[in-house]
C-alpha cells in the first residue's frame, strides 16, 4: 500500500510551482515588451536635444529664433521656480509643520514646471506647418522615448578576472 504524502510537502511543492509560474510570466512579459517598435508605451517627450537632432540647419535656425523670442518668459519662470523651491525648503524645515502651505507650494511648483513647456510648444506649433510629412515623421521618431528604462550594464569591478569581482574592495 502506498503511503500518503505529508501535507507540508504538498504545500511546499504547490508554492514552488506557483513561484515558477510567476517567474516564467515575468520572463515572458519582458520578452514581449521588447518585441518591436510598434509598442503602445511609446510617447513623444519634448526635449530640445531630440528636437534639434531631427531638424535641418534651416529648420533648427528657425526654431532657435522662435525660442530666443521666448527666452525672457523662460527666465521669469525659472526665477519663480527658484523662489517656490526656496519657500518649500523653508516650509519643510520649519519647526512647526504647515502641511497646507507645503501642499500649495507643491501645487505652485507643478504649475510652474508645466509652464516651462509652453515656449517649446509655441515654437513647435510655428515650426510644424513648415515641415513635410516625412520630416514630421522624423521629428516624432526623434522625440519618442520608451517608458521602460534601458537595461543597465553590470559594472566590472577590479579583480573580476580573479573571481573577486562580486566583492567590494577592502576599506583602507
Amino acid at each position: 500500500m502506498m503511503k500518503a504524502i505529508p501535507k507540508s510537502i504538498l504545500i511546499v511543492l504547490g508554492l514552488s510551482l506557483a513561484l515558477n509560474f510567476f517567474i516564467g510570466g515575468l520572463w515572458i512579459g519582458k520578452q514581449l515588451a521588447h518585441a518591436g517598435p510598434d509598442r503602445s508605451d511609446r510617447h513623444v517627450e519634448f526635449n530640445l536635444r531630440g528636437l534639434r537632432g531631427a531638424l535641418t540647419e534651416d529648420q533648427a535656425a528657425t526654431f532657435r529664433l522662435i525660442m530666443r523670442e521666448q527666452r525672457s518668459t523662460v527666465r521669469a519662470k525659472m526665477g519663480e521656480q527658484r523662489r517656490v523651491k526656496h519657500a518649500l525648503s523653508e516650509a519643510m524645515s520649519a519647526e512647526t509643520l504647515d502641511i497646507k502651505l507645503i501642499e500649495s507650494l507643491l501645487a505652485e511648483e507643478r504649475s510652474i514646471a508645466g509652464d516651462f513647456r509652453e515656449p517649446m510648444h509655441q515654437a513647435l506649433l510655428t515650426l510644424l506647418p513648415t515641415l513635410n510629412h516625412s520630416e514630421r515623421l522624423s521629428l516624432v521618431s526623434a522625440l519618442e522615448r520608451s517608458r521602460t528604462r534601458p537595461s543597465r550594464k553590470k559594472r566590472e569591478r577590479p579583480g573580476a578576472e580573479n573571481g573577486d569581482g562580486d566583492m567590494p574592495p577592502p576599506r583602507p
